[in-house]
């Protein structure tokens, strides 16, 4: 329950007085024979001598300036009030007679149509025991979740209602660098370990997997095309290298290796795969002050 001393409080007594007065008569209220005089120690409302009811407030400043803070004190500012007043006090009784809008008795303002009930349709939902590391997440397009966790080193698939299906171990891939999924529903992983790219079958067992020596443990970077596997590897700063990307084929044969023109590779900086299928190379050139795109087929 809200206190008398916060300025809710204090609106509440002074909503519940605004109703006493009015006695549902405002309708018959007329301004000229309206008192204000002594409006600040009724909340706002006028009295008619006239008609013997209450008149409502003719300004919002006359209830909000009720409720402001005093100099220094830890209370709502004034914006910040009026924020509040217009979420906690709007009246949707009518609301379908006009459009949807409701009346805010206190600010003498329409609200807003409320907004529809936009809460998603849960499907399944299901907790794993593992606290302190991350999970990395693909899903395939029959709903079953693969999940790489880092800490156990292992790679699990389970159904959504977290049913485990099978769960491996990954020999020495700590990091992960990239997880994706093929056309066939293959699983790729990307790890820190050489290079390593690696290709699980639906069932857990490994399809294939290759090897980069020498490339540092951001890469590989993979990206799946209908066609190929385009994976981008940044060699170690000590190995006389290039950056270079590859192309493999779904079985793990190599279609392509790009290194970049003479005095060039290394300036490679990133590659993307279109939804045209085509693969753009992006390329700086210091000397000309600019990038250059290779375009490619997968």
């Amino acid at each position: 329950m809200q206190s008398l001393k916060s300025p809710l409080g204090r609106l509440l007594t002074a909503l519940s007085v605004a109703v006493v007065l009015s006695s549902n008569s405002v309708a018959q209220q007329t301004e000229s024979g309206c008192d204000y005089s002594a409006a600040a120690e009724n909340f706002g409302w006028g009295w008619d001598p006239i008609t013997g009811i209450s008149c409502p407030p003719t300004d919002t400043d006359q209830i909000i300036d009720l409720y402001l803070p005093s100099p220094g004190a830890d209370e709502p500012s004034r914006e910040t009030l009026i924020d509040e007043l217009r979420t906690d006090y709007c009246d949707y009784t009518d609301a379908a007679l006009h459009g949807g809008w409701g009346w805010n008795n206190v600010l003498l303002e329409s609200c807003p149509p409320l907004l529809p009930n936009t809460a998603p349709v849960v499907i399944n939902e299901f907790a794993l025991p593992f606290l302190d590391y991350p999970l990395h997440l693909q899903v395939s397009s029959d709903s079953i979740l693969y999940l790489f966790h880092p800490a156990k080193n292992t790679l699990a698939a389970r159904q959504t209602d977290g049913t485990l299906l099978w769960e491996e171990p990954l020999e020495n891939s700590t990091f992960l660098t990239d997880i994706q999924l093929s056309p066939n529903q293959d699983l790729l992983l990307g790890s820190s370990l050489g290079g390593r790219l690696v290709v699980f079958r639906t069932d857990g067992s490994v399809a294939w997997q290759v090897d980069q020596p020498g490339v540092s443990n951001s890469g590989p970077d993979i990206q799946v095309g209908d066609k190929a596997i385009i994976a981008y590897y940044v060699p170690e700063e000590r190995f006389d290298m290039d950056p270079f990307i590859v192309s493999y084929d779904f079985d793990g044969t190599v279609r392509w290796r790009y290194e970049g023109p003479a005095h060039q590779a290394k300036q490679i900086e990133e590659f993307t795969l279109g939804a045209d299928g085509l693969v753009y190379i992006r390329v700086s050139e210091p000397e000309l002050d600019g990038k250059r795109y290779v375009i490619v087929e997968q």
